[in-house]
């Protein structure tokens, strides 16, 4: 995750009662010291996240970590919520995504995101922070980072990334 968005899902998830793990290995010292500060349990290894969660969210920079830890999740058996949280990569990359998804019959769920973070006040906020969540477990990850702060549209369907691409865009404007 990246270290202030996945940080702030995180801490979404724990304001809702629920533990919060991550995987330090190859991480950031900025992704290490935010976990620190909001209390995340530290799993060391992506691979120890599988036999812990049941969510497990990927918000990362480069569209191949997406892929990687997909791919991760599915050689490793997880049967939990495998929350995408990139809206915005490449078609190339969601077509990939959606075969890894076949291919280990991982419960995947497209998120896309337009809000702020936990972290900086200084950053421009729209008037309201929004999430478009889109699988069949839809209601399920959108009770686990439940907000007054966010407004949180679900669709029970997997929708091509395009939707999120769109939904976003209707933001901007």
């Amino acid at each position: 995750a990246l270290p202030i968005l996945g940080t702030t899902l995180g801490k979404m998830c724990q304001d809702n009662g629920h533990e919060v793990y991550w995987a330090s290995d190859g991480r950031s010292e900025r992704s290490r010291s935010n976990a620190e500060k909001f209390g995340f349990s530290d799993v060391v290894v992506q691979r120890n996240l599988v036999e812990m969660c049941d969510a497990i969210f990927c918000v990362v920079s480069g569209e191949g970590n997406a892929l990687s830890i997909a791919e991760m999740c599915g050689k490793n058996g997880y049967r939990g919520i495998y929350v995408d949280a990139n809206g915005f990569s490449s078609d190339t990359t969601d077509t990939m995504l959606y075969r890894l998804a076949y291919k280990y019959r991982l419960k995947l769920t497209e998120m896309g995101i337009r809000g702020w973070t936990v972290f900086d006040e200084q950053i421009p906020r729209p008037e309201t922070a929004k999430m478009f969540i889109s699988s069949p477990e839809a209601e399920t990850v959108k009770d686990l980072l439940n907000s007054p702060n966010w407004v949180f549209t679900t669709n029970d369907e997997v929708r091509p990334k395009q939707t999120i691409r769109e939904f976003n865009a209707g933001l901007r404007k």
